[in-house]
């Protein structure tokens, strides 16, 4: 049939236009996801920033969040923005984490090392324990006169 006309030439019946519907259902899948890896590169920051005590879990979170944002980037329509984003917070929270981990060890090792020798030259000396108190209580008054 030719465009623009308004009737069937054969038959003459009124013509109709196709009516379209929008599908039923969720949007479509180029709209949705990439939101986990940014919600847990987030966490996993604001955990290594905030919380010392929770770097571990920060590490955990930074991994996943960049497993996460790989997942994604591979097998689904996303929104490429989220995904990324997720994928350098994660990064920068597993940098972040991995560099509190060895500060704490080497700070831990040194005050080890320290105390330790302190404790062994006090011993050595022939201070005996109550030597070895007095310096400690030293060693505690010196701490709250710096707090």
């Amino acid at each position: 049939m030719p465009d623009g006309l308004a009737f069937c030439t054969n038959c003459g019946a009124p013509l109709q236009q196709p009516v379209y519907q929008q599908p039923y259902g969720e949007p479509a899948p180029a709209e949705q996801g990439g939101t986990a890896p940014l919600v847990l590169g987030i966490i996993a920051l604001v955990l290594c920033l905030l919380c010392g005590g929770l770097f571990p879990v920060s590490l955990i979170l930074a991994i996943i969040a960049i497993a996460q944002a790989g997942k994604y980037a591979k097998t689904h329509a996303v929104v490429p923005g989220k995904v990324k984003a997720g994928k350098v917070l994660g990064i920068i929270a597993l940098i972040l984490s991995i560099l509190t981990i060895v500060v704490n060890i080497v700070l831990s090792v040194l005050g080890f090392v320290f105390y330790g020798a302190q404790i062994a030259a006090m011993l050595a000396s022939g201070g005996g324990i109550e030597g070895f108190m007095d310096m400690f209580g030293d060693i505690m008054n010196s701490m709250a006169i710096m707090l």
